[in-house]
């Protein structure tokens, strides 16, 4: 019933479906299609005959690659996703989910193959370009920012994440945070307890980071730029304590 479909992977699905061919609800449902599972008390899918489809549901859980999503739905679908979360592995997700050819709104849990996420609220737009549009507050644990930027200046971190950015690519992103940071790996050293407030453009952060951690301890305003090999920073501030052989 769906002119469009175009893509004939066999899939397993269940459940109670309820309403017109273009805007219908359904309970108790299950689908699995290759290794791709999702599983809903009540989700309701419309306009997805015309290509402008809508997904919604309060509470779904999935198991999941992206990859291997896009790989059992249509061309129309498929086309518009991007390919922003192809390096994330295995996709584990129990919560709310709106979803249309625009935008994607989540509110849950997350387990990843470069991370652990609770989401307190997160909407990705324009996330079939190669510069998606995002903002939300996450608490995120050993979330791997080198999968995510494909720079391996800054590796794992956890903590308090209040973010609204667009692009992952750390060459071209664009970002404004306020950042509650428990650990992060940055240049091969694991810094603790940092506060952070500030932009990021450009491979520059501007704005103020405190950190209270054994290896350093103090608060900074100002310019740090790692553009180059070379760190630069142009900043003004209090170090109460700099472990520089720990940096060095």
């Amino acid at each position: 019933f769906v002119n469009q479909w175009d893509n004939y992977q066999a899939m397993d699905v269940s459940g109670k479906m309820q309403g017109v061919l273009n805007d219908f609800t359904l309970k108790n449902f299950l689908l699995k299609a290759k290794d791709n599972e999702f599983q809903t008390g009540e989700i309701r899918l419309a306009k997805l005959m015309d290509g402008n489809f809508s997904i919604r549901t309060n509470q779904i859980s999935t198991q999941f690659t992206y990859k291997g999503l896009k790989s059992v739905l249509p061309k129309f679908v498929s086309s518009k996703m991007g390919n922003f979360a192809d390096d994330f592995g295995r996709l584990k997700y129990n919560g709310l989910a709106y979803i249309n050819k625009q935008q994607v709104n989540a509110k849950g849990n997350l387990i990843t193959g470069i991370g652990q996420a609770q989401i307190s609220s997160f909407t990705l737009r324009d996330f079939s370009t190669k510069n998606p549009k995002y903002n939300g507050v996450l608490t995120v644990k050993d979330l791997n920012v080198t999968a995510l930027t494909k720079n391996k200046e800054v590796g794992l971190i956890s903590g308090r994440i209040d973010v609204t950015g667009q692009g992952f690519d750390l060459n071209t992103l664009s970002l404004k945070t306020q950042s509650d940071i428990r650990s992060i790996d940055l240049m091969g050293k694991s810094i603790n307890n940092v506060l952070i407030d500030g932009t990021l453009s450009g491979k520059q952060f501007n704005g103020m980071l405190s950190i209270n951690d054994q290896q350093a301890r103090g608060k900074i305003n100002g310019k740090i730029d790692f553009s180059t090999k070379r760190l630069f920073a142009d900043v003004k501030g209090n170090i109460d304590y700099l472990n520089l052989s720990y940096f060095g």
